[in-house]
């Protein structure tokens, strides 16, 4: 039985969107193309969900062109070779009894593989080719036609002026112009990282584009996906799914810069090629790529380019988790914009305008004592900013609990010396769409004139604050005096001592745990222990001595050389390496160089340290925490911590001499860790007491030590220091 005439118009959902309507409408330009979309399937079904598909017709003076293509109908990957066609391939008219015979058939049609496999609605397409006879000019191609093609049913379609197109004349292409669209994020997991398509150009027959990829979001971070533009696809109007021909190095594999830390707001860009698409299948593109909204093209006949076609977008839809995403990053660039505003605010000494942001009542009162205090003393360069490592905590009429960072100068100190504050705050909007803040709380590093410390005092090489009072001014002069004093004896040593420091007079303990963090009962001054990035740069921030008067004045001395003078030296020593040290500096490092030079080991220290010395005091152990004393049950434990560092270096000197322990610290601060640029790796975190070298910095000490010192180790130092100080 012959079978009968099959004619089957295609209907493509799903992965792909195909707009046939806006092309059926008839040109003004006389045309011998027209649109066919047409399909058939096989016979007896021998290739289940796969169909013919004829595209188009073109006639060129006595040359049928016909587009046709094999399309995956089902929902799985169609990856089977296909036996096709059978015997000869033939265009015909019944009714006007013609009948021509292929005299070509692209190779991609003749008993494909598919080695790349077919997704579903993908389609593989080429042209049949026919001659016709002398005499006869086409004329019956206008009526009813059918395509043989076995071993699938025959498919016969209409010729008609409705479906008259206009082959694209792919001469006459603008060579270059810029297509200035940004492909959206579809996926949360690239919810910041826009991708943009730029600069577009036609090269031997190929279509070149632009492609950047934006880290959109606040912070650097370390990319590990694996997604890379040589996934992209150009989308034809014949369904298929083109691959780049040539992607350049710095995209191929990923979005991202390769081995780099990806930093806010970089892009990451390159060019893909694709092959330029058959002219009757370029009037309308997509270019897809895994995870992001696809970008439809369409040529302009006037400019002979493609443009990117406007994004259709429901005005009632809900948002979408990365709209959500997108939504809360505008939100916290509003926030910024706030406190930017408000530095440049308190730049213009607009204090009115400055108070104004703030809720009236306590809050407001609260930063008007700030403004005031702030312009009786030399604090300078205000600066307000949002740490961008942080989650935005919503609350039902704004944010609460937002990281802002207050920074400010002290005059007459050098102007890298900055000091820090973190602040936690609420916003809420106000009518008018602008914000009020609700709360502050100076939750690290408060401003010292903020809790009362306003009386200054000045010499040569010191600026020493205290609180208001005869007896706090007394012990601050007293301390102003040492300070000199201690700053003449450094000055004889190699240290890199600076011409003007700050430091703080402190009585009461709460005041001294507020500006140090540390403990006023075990601790008798302190320096500080935080950094910050700074121009590329990580810092030493908050530098100042800071005197623990009531430890001095209040409570019974540790230890015969805890006197005030060799404090005030010791912390003095901490400020001038300051500039030097790291949060990856080992603490025993740290405390005993601050140590060696204050003089605070001798053998009466030796003698006490031999008594009371544990197995589990070790270097190893010291050089993985932040600071001395972390974890200690008592004071007498972190005395004896510092004394062994001391020891420590003390016999370094012995070997290498002070020059060998100043290059020694400075080894350290040119150590840095590759991941040093890791988010996670600087100050500015969601808690503000991370460690975030806490597992590295035993690694990095030993490294450094080895290195310096012809393989030396740590436990080669414990025996030797222990030999030292006559420990068994």
């Amino acid at each position: 039985m012959t079978p009968s005439p099959v004619s089957v118009r295609i209907v493509i959902c799903g992965l792909f969107v195909w707009a046939w309507a806006s092309l059926a409408a008839p040109l003004h330009v006389p045309t011998r193309a027209h649109r066919v979309q047409r399909m058939t399937q096989t016979v007896k079904g021998e290739y289940p969900d796969l169909g013919l598909v004829v595209f188009s017709l073109q006639q060129s003076d006595r040359r049928i062109l016909l587009r046709v293509g094999y399309m995956n109908t089902g929902q799985g990957n169609w990856d089977r070779p296909v036996d096709a066609p059978q015997g000869d391939v033939i265009l015909q008219s019944s009714l006007q009894g013609k009948k021509l015979k292929a005299s070509h058939i692209d190779a991609q049609l003749r008993r494909p593989t598919f080695p790349g496999g077919l997704r579903p609605r993908e389609a593989v397409a080429g042209t049949l080719q026919f001659e016709l006879a002398d005499g006869d000019e086409g004329a019956w191609l206008r009526g009813a036609v059918t395509l043989v093609f076995e071993p699938f049913l025959p498919l016969s379609f209409q010729i008609d002026d409705q479906a008259a197109v206009e082959p694209l004349e792919m001469g006459r292409l603008t060579p270059e112009w810029d297509m200035a669209a940004t492909m959206r994020p579809a996926v949360e997991a690239l919810a910041f990282f826009p991708m943009r398509v730029g600069k577009t150009a036609i090269l031997d027959d190929r279509i070149v584009m632009e492609l950047g990829f934006r880290n959109a979001s606040r912070y650097p971070l370390k990319w590990t996906g694996t997604l890379g533009a040589s996934q992209a696809r150009l989308l034809t109007e014949e369904a298929e799914l083109l691959r780049p021909v040539n992607v350049s190095e710095s995209i191929v594999d990923r979005i991202a810069p390769s081995g780099k830390i990806w930093k806010a707001q970089q892009e990451n860009k390159g060019t893909v090629s694709f092959a330029l698409p058959h002219p009757m299948a370029a009037q309308r593109l997509s270019l897809l790529m895994p995870g992001y909204e696809p970008l439809t093209l369409v040529f302009d006949q006037k400019t002979t380019r493609w443009s990117a076609a406007p994004r259709a977008h429901a005005a009632d839809a809900m948002p979408s988790p990365v709209d959500l995403i997108q939504i809360e990053q505008q939100v916290f660039d509003e926030v910024v914009d706030v406190w930017k505003e408000l530095t440049q605010k308190i730049a213009a000494r607009s204090f009115d305008g400055f108070l104004q942001a703030f809720a009236p009542g306590n809050v407001r009162d609260a930063q008007r004592q700030f403004v005031e205090g702030a312009k009786k003393l030399p604090v300078t360069q205000i600066e307000f900013s949002v740490p961008p490592y942080q989650k935005l905590h919503r609350s039902t009429d704004g944010i609460r609990d937002l990281w802002v960072e207050l920074r400010w100068l002290v005059a007459g100190l050098p102007r890298d010396n900055e000091f820090v504050t973190r602040m936690q705050c609420d916003m809420r909007r106000v009518k008018g769409g602008g914000w009020e803040i609700t709360k502050v709380v100076q939750a690290v590093r408060p401003a010292f004139w903020t809790i009362g410390f306003t009386q200054m005092h000045s010499s040569d090489h010191f600026i020493v604050f205290s609180k208001p009072g005869e007896a706090q001014t007394e012990k601050a002069k007293l301390a102003m005096g040492q300070l000199e004093k201690s700053w003449s004896r450094l000055r004889k040593t190699l240290l890199p001592l600076g011409q003007r420091y700050l430091a703080f007079a402190v009585e009461d303990k709460e005041d001294f745990k507020v500006l140090t963090g540390r403990d006023a009962e075990t601790f008798a001054g302190a320096t500080s222990a935080a950094f910050a990035e700074r121009d590329g740069e990580l810092r030493v921030i908050n530098q100042a001595v800071y005197i623990n008067d009531f430890r001095f004045f209040s409570m019974q001395r540790l230890w015969a050389k805890q006197d005030r003078q060799v404090t005030i030296q010791h912390e003095l020593a901490h400020l001038a390496l300051a500039p030097q040290t790291r949060p990856w500096t080992p603490s025993w490092l740290i405390e005993g160089l601050a140590m060696f030079f204050a003089k605070q080991s001798d053998s009466f220290t030796r003698d006490a340290l031999r008594q009371q010395v544990t197995p589990d005091l070790r270097l190893s152990k010291l050089s993985s925490i932040p600071y001395l004393g972390q974890g200690a049950p008592d004071a007498a434990r972190v005395m004896l911590e510092y004394q062994y560092s001391g020891e420590a270096v003390r016999w370094l000197e012995k070997q290498h001499g002070e020059k060998g322990l100043l290059t020694l610290y400075k080894a350290f601060a040119d150590a840095r860790p590759e991941d040093w640029d890791d988010p996670s790796s600087t100050e500015a975190l969601q808690s503000p007491d991370a460690d975030p070298f806490a597992e590295r910095r035993e690694a990095i000490t030993r490294a450094v030590i080895s290195e310096r010192f012809d393989g030396l180790t740590l436990e080669e130092m414990d025996t030797a220091v222990r030999q030292e100080i006559g420990v068994k």
